[in-house]
């Protein structure tokens, strides 16, 4: 009797399951970090764009007709900012891709009354 090979598969079988996604986190909301950003043309749209769900940058690139060097450092600001983070999942073919999704709906700063502290 021949042995069998655990990981051989005919070609009629179905590929194993994709691993599971693994999810980047960042760190926590840097705020001075965060309002500055917002001053940024690409980072706001990306913002826009990332609110109504999550998406690639190569989609990202396309829907703000931007190069991907662009999206990518504005992808890595506003990550340090804590403000989006990304997924990444992998195809059945191997390949994988990062997805990336805003961690907050709002954000509220608080700007300290001049006034009082000079008294």
């Amino acid at each position: 009797m021949a042995p069998k090979l655990a990981n051989h598969r005919s070609a009629s079988e179905t590929p194993p399951e994709s691993p599971p996604e693994t999810n980047n986190e960042s760190t926590s909301l840097n705020k001075p970090q965060a309002v500055e950003l917002l001053g940024d043309e690409y980072a706001r749209r990306i913002i826009e764009h990332l609110a109504t769900g999550s998406t690639t940058a190569r989609s990202l690139a396309n829907k703000l007709s931007a190069s991907r060097p662009t999206i990518y450092r504005r992808l890595n600001k506003l990550k340090e900012a804590g403000l989006i983070n990304s997924t990444t999942k992998v195809d059945p073919d191997g390949h994988h891709r990062d997805e990336f999704h805003l961690t907050t709906e709002t954000l509220e700063i608080e700007i300290p009354n001049i006034l009082q502290q000079s008294s």
